[in-house]
């Protein structure tokens, strides 16, 4: 190894990047609700906690997944377009037809489901340790289809942070110099080692380390090296939120002491319930052993040395002052996170809230999302234009001059019922045009669903009700003041010569 290789060795188990780790770590287990509680409640109370209030109570789990809900509610789409200094005549319309098409099922192969499962494994991980990676990789090791070639062969993964350590080249955190990857694997032998990918725009560096967690530069050991043909970093970093840092901030660590308040707030009123929630029996003048212990858990007698005998009961304590302070806390972690209660399906306010109401309740949610989706769309953008850059060289098509976005859906609740009115006046006042109006109320293909209107038009005019209802007004209004009698039928007359 030389000397560049033994500086990004020694950056790699640095303490900045240890602790990075480390927070990471402590994110996921308050996602996973693994909480430190006290050892002073009682072992019965200790495993009602560990058992129940861990999940029930876990807002930083109901947080993480109110973000990813409200911005993967709906799959994600792809929108292909030409480069903004060319001309986009009718052979670009079809090269983009086609562009889309292809990027459509790289997106949806099976193994990278990126518009919608992928994506909301993005969006998860991102807002619960801060950090996301996306890779970009050409796999030869998959059959290729007949049909789609070697898209198929190309895959998107989503990392996990804790095993991706990017190395920008100054400090505003925007070139990337290099990208390291270190996954744990096994030898030929099944010894667990951990190995490493160099990425740079050149070349790739495979290192290998059999120590047990990698921390000595020693035990690493360069076995291969390769060329990058693609002559970029496959790797594209996802920060959670716009900052001057290099790297993002996760949603659950604004509210860890509140979490940790509501814990300890729970594990109180469990030990006050425990120990004051039933009536307990005290009775005066009984006697008891010199220096018998009282037992003073619920269901159990109070004896007390008293000349006079008499039995009286402690009622039941109340739990309120602990419920009160619960709330408030709840209130304010909801403040902080910046999600409604009516994301977590709190009604409490009374009746059915209209389109609008909720959109207005909403609006903190979507102030809190809306930088982590316009950073997710931005980096989209440079991996789409990799993806064309990596078809070109391998030789499938040119689509270089092309340009690819990725588009979320609108996370808003709407008033369906409020959107159909609103549509149906501006069409009455010739403001939209019908196919426009269509759109509005979600029909997506207005032509297709034009022509159906027609028909049915077409076939009540001519066979429908509404013809028969018009020609029998026109016939009573003709025979209207005339007298009709039936004449009698001749007896004995056959059938066949009966005037019709």
């Amino acid at each position: 190894m030389n000397m560049v290789q033994e500086s990004y060795l020694a950056w790699l188990s640095g303490q900045e990047e240890s602790e990075r780790i480390e927070a990471y770590k402590q994110c996921e287990n308050y996602y996973n609700g693994e909480f430190d509680l006290e050892e002073l409640p009682p072992e019965r109370v200790r495993k009602a906690l560990q058992q129940e209030l861990s999940i029930s109570a876990n807002f930083c789990k109901a947080i993480v997944d109110a973000k990813m809900e409200y911005l993967c509610s709906k799959p994600c789409s792809l929108v292909v377009s030409g480069n903004a200094y060319g001309e986009v005549n009718e052979k670009t319309q079809a090269r983009i037809g086609e562009c889309e098409r292809d990027l459509y099922h790289i997106y949806n192969h099976e193994y990278n489901s990126l518009l919608d499962e992928s994506m909301g494994k993005l969006v998860t991980i991102c807002g619960k340790k801060g950090d996301v990676f996306v890779k970009l990789f050409h796999d030869d090791t998959i059959p290729v289809d007949a049909t789609w070639g070697i898209l198929d062969q190309i895959q998107i993964r989503v990392l996990d942070p804790q095993y991706v350590f990017p190395r920008y080249r100054d400090d505003d955190y925007q070139r990337l110099e290099y990208v390291i990857i270190k996954t744990p694997s096994l030898d030929e032998d099944g010894t667990p080692i951990m190995k490493a990918q160099v990425f740079y725009p050149d070349h790739v560096d495979f290192y290998e380390d059999v120590s047990e967690n990698g921390s000595q530069i020693s035990n690493w050991e360069l076995v291969a090296t390769q060329e990058n043909p693609d002559g970029f970093i496959p790797i594209q970093h996802i920060k959670n939120g716009v900052s001057d840092l290099q790297y993002g901030i996760s949603d659950i660590r604004p509210i860890i002491d509140l979490q940790n308040a509501i814990n300890k707030t729970i594990t109180d009123l469990f030990v006050s319930m425990d120990n004051t929630a039933f009536q307990r029996l005290v009775i005066s003048g009984a006697l008891s052993k010199p220096g018998a212990k009282i037992n003073m858990s619920p269901g159990n007698v109070l004896e007390l040395l008293d000349p006079e005998s008499k039995v009286t009961t402690i009622e039941p304590g109340d739990v309120s002052a602990f419920l009160q302070p619960l709330e408030k806390f709840i209130d304010i972690l909801h403040k902080i996170a910046k999600v409604p209660k009516i994301a977590f399906g709190d009604d409490s306010g009374g009746g059915t809230p209209s389109g609008y109401a909720l959109r207005v309740q909403y609006m903190p949610l979507e102030l809190k999302s809306s930088p982590l989706r316009e950073i997710i769309k931005n980096q989209f953008n440079v991996l789409n234009a990799k993806i064309l850059k990596m078809l070109n060289r391998l030789g499938y098509a040119d689509y270089t001059d092309l340009e690819a976005s990725l588009e979320f859906n609108d996370g808003l609740p709407v008033d369906d019922a409020a959107v159909t009115d609103d549509t149906i006046k501006l069409k009455e006042a010739r403001l939209i045009s019908t196919p426009s109006a269509m759109k509005r109320v979600g029909i997506e293909d207005a032509e297709e669903e034009q022509k159906l209107i027609d028909e049915e038009s077409f076939q009540e005019d001519t066979f429908g009700i509404g013809r028969v209802s018009t020609e029998a007004g026109i016939v009573a209004q003709a025979l209207q003041g005339a007298t009709i009698t039936a004449e009698a039928q001749p007896e004995n007359v056959p059938a066949s010569q009966i005037p019709k």
